[in-house]
């Protein structure tokens, strides 16, 4: 019994296939916005986007690397 209860919760507070496009689309807007004003800049998402365990209101950290200076 218990075991199905953590599979129904793992799938309700999974992402599903659209809200992870969004969040990807999310991503690329902000990486053109940022590397089109700094052209050598890197772009990197990390945390909870790349391991697919954010939760449905959850934030996109990124990271960004231009030259020798990285903003986090």
């Amino acid at each position: 019994m218990l075991h199905r209860e953590v599979e129904a919760f793992v799938k309700y507070m999974s992402p599903t296939p659209i809200e992870d496009e969004i969040r990807g689309l999310v991503i690329q807007l902000v990486s053109n916005a940022i590397t089109s004003a700094f052209p050598d800049a890197r772009i990197l998402p990390f945390g909870s986007y790349e391991t697919k365990l954010y939760l449905p209101s959850g934030c996109v950290l990124n990271s960004v690397k231009a030259g020798r200076v990285t903003w986090l």
